[in-house]
């Protein structure tokens, strides 16, 4: 006797496979997501030296390459001892930042000054300002000092920045891991539903055999 095909099995061995492959794919995309995240938190797109005592302009190159904000830092130095002599320093300091395509756009245009400056303590970069989110790209920076930092009389300090981030950035790591696991439980269970089946079939068919 011709023994039917078992199209239940095969029907859910199609879906076994399906589901493993969208959990290996979810899998390899949270780990791109967080290898990416952890490049961008170390980056510093902008790096220029400047002298910020005297009117001046610096040019230089930023490379976008993640669509996020960044933040512009001046790195610590010697006339930054506490968060009250890094405030007194800053004093009467101000510029802008202008960030220009390729084709010579200007994408932003940011001013700066004392007052705006976020002071947070010793041994932190003081953050000059905040630049929006911009496409991905390379771009000529042109760092102006309008009024000059009579106390910052070492030269050069350095100007960079890092990106901005607000904690959502990690959500999609997240979520692509605990659906890779949903996708990848669901297989095992098939397969053990599989597993299962055909053994019980197999255990029939030896007692039907044996009367």
């Amino acid at each position: 006797m011709k023994r039917p095909m078992p199209w239940g099995r095969i029907l859910l061995g199609i879906f076994t496979v399906v589901f493993l492959i969208l959990a290996i794919n979810l899998f390899v995309t949270s780990r791109k997501i967080h290898n990416k995240l952890e490049q961008a938190r170390t980056a510093e797109p902008l790096r220029i030296d400047a002298n910020l005592s005297v009117p001046g302009t610096y040019t230089g190159k930023l490379i976008q390459t993640y669509f996020w904000g960044q933040i512009v830092y001046i790195k610590p130095a010697q006339a930054f001892k506490s968060q009250h002599d890094t405030t007194a320093a800053l004093a009467g300091l101000s510029g802008s930042v202008e960030i220009a395509d390729s084709n010579g756009l200007i994408v932003i245009n940011k001013e700066f000054n004392a007052d705006t400056m976020v002071v947070r303590g010793y041994g932190i970069s003081p953050e000059l300002c905040y630049l929006r989110e911009f496409p991905e790209g390379e771009y000529t920076v042109h760092f102006k000092i309008l009024n000059g930092a009579s106390a910052l009389t070492t030269v050069p300090y350095l100007v960079y920045s890092c990106y901005n981030f607000c904690g959502m950035e990690t959500l999609p790591v997240g979520l692509c891991f605990v659906y890779a696991m949903g996708f990848l439980l669901i297989s095992i269970i098939l397969v053990s539903i599989i597993l299962i089946v055909t053994l019980f079939k197999r255990r029939k068919a030896k007692l039907i055999q044996g009367v």
